[in-house]
């Protein structure tokens, strides 16, 4: 009987902790730019949250199948954040897309690539680096004003 407890509380506890994770999404296939800098951002994120960052990578062309998916169906969960960059910028100027950078809260930007999730972080993250890409201004400037 102890066994059967030990064993119950054992798995309790694995899928309990698995609730307190993060998701981070990338809109794109493992192993790209956007990946490799996710899966760093993501251990000094770590900390920061207090909980573990998963990555899920949702491909698609111009990363517009996974940012829409995000924008419809992810993005309401606070444990479920973005990586957005500067392609999405201009998606969103010249495509048709479901996601629009005024419904997110930034949780941290650079001008190459942006974090956006639910949860509302008072003390926003900036990471040091540049681009100077257009989109990716006209993005951040949407998620810090609003309309």
């Amino acid at each position: 009987m102890k066994n059967i407890i030990l064993i119950v509380t054992f798995y309790f506890s694995l899928s309990f902790s698995a609730l307190a994770e993060y998701t981070m999404i990338i809109p794109q296939k493992p192993g790209g730019g956007t990946s490799q800098w996710a899966q760093i951002i993501a251990q000094y994120l770590e900390p920061h949250l207090g909980e573990s960052i998963r990555l899920q990578h949702i491909p698609g062309a111009r990363d517009i199948p996974g940012f829409n998916k995000f924008h419809n169906e992810l993005r309401f969960d606070e444990k479920t954040i973005m990586v957005s960059h500067g392609g999405n910028g201009v998606s969103y100027l010249t495509e048709q897309v479901d996601y629009n950078y005024r419904d997110y809260t930034p949780i941290g930007g650079m001008n190459l690539t942006i974090v956006v999730g639910e949860k509302d972080l008072s003390d926003h993250i900036y990471f040091a680096g540049g681009s100077g890409q257009i989109p990716d201004v006209m993005a951040l400037t949407l998620c810090q004003c609003g309309n």
